[in-house]
């Protein structure tokens, strides 16, 4: 079996182009049920396009480590919590 580069590599055009986006009515659900506002960031990371989980570690540290320990954060696995908590207890953050 080839390497993933090589396996994948002639599909990113076609991932790229055919990737879909997500509905309006889901964008309208998260604004209600999240509270987002135009001034809210949505971090769509670990969603299994990611490739490696080096990859998604160093995404969240970049994206999302950098910001305040006060920043809300709605993590796919658990409650209501904020960067300065997942900075605590999240052991793929330390």
């Amino acid at each position: 079996m080839p390497n993933p580069t090589e396996r994948f590599s002639n599909r990113v055009d076609d991932y790229v182009r055919y990737r879909p986006t997500y509905p309006p009515e889901v964008i309208d659900l998260l604004t209600r049920a999240c509270r987002l506002t135009p001034q809210s960031a949505v971090a769509d990371l670990a969603s299994g396009t990611c490739g490696s989980l080096d990859k998604i570690i160093a995404s969240l540290h970049e994206k999302l480590m950098t910001l305040p320990d006060d920043v809300i954060v709605i993590p796919g696995h658990g409650p209501l919590t904020n960067i300065g908590e997942e900075r605590q207890s999240n052991p793929f953050l330390k």
